[in-house]
């Protein structure tokens, strides 16, 4: 590069002789020089500055390709996310439904008993969904430890003391 503007330096100086006079040759001469060094630092530094905006530029795709991935990876948490919320959204919807049975179901009632209790006096309860006889002994007396009481009670419904059915009526000593 710097050989194209030595050439072209050596020609203008060549045509400024031939056109002028001798007096102003030595003048243009080293101004011609000037702009030549001039011009090849200038082009020079030019390089410098493109061989920077290159740099920057590869920065800024990498930067660009690493944002774009995290979009990606939050976009996809954000669909997993609607997704849990959808399906809690159903539970929730299934909670109430199963609330609203119960607050439909048949309130307590009591029953009729085929003997003639001993001194305490008897209750009834009937078995809703999801009861257990530690659940109906905390409920009527407070402690959960309490439903061997209710088991014995009801020795001749309930074959096993872990599975009641819902609408069995049960006698509470």
């Amino acid at each position: 590069m710097r050989i194209y503007f030595t050439i072209i330096g050596v020609l203008l100086l060549f045509c400024s002789v031939c056109f002028s006079d001798t007096s102003d040759f030595a003048e243009k001469l080293k101004t011609s020089g000037k702009n030549i060094d001039e011009a090849y630092k200038t082009i020079q530094n030019t390089e410098g500055i493109v061989n920077r905006i290159d740099e920057r530029n590869k920065e800024r795709q990498i930067l660009k390709s690493e944002v774009s991935r995290s979009i990606s990876e939050i976009e996809n948490e954000f669909i997993e996310l609607k997704k849990d919320i959808n399906g809690l959204r159903g539970d929730i919807n299934n909670f109430k439904g199963e609330i609203e049975e119960i607050k439909k179901s048949k309130p307590i009632k009591r029953i009729k008993q085929d003997k003639p209790l001993e001194k305490t006096a008897s209750r009834g309860y009937r078995v809703r969904p999801g009861d257990t006889l530690s659940g109906i002994s905390l409920f009527m007396y407070g402690n959960s430890a309490m439903w061997r009481k209710v088991y014995e009670a009801n020795r001749d419904r309930l074959e096993n003391p872990s599975v009641l059915k819902v609408g069995q009526e049960l006698r509470i000593p």
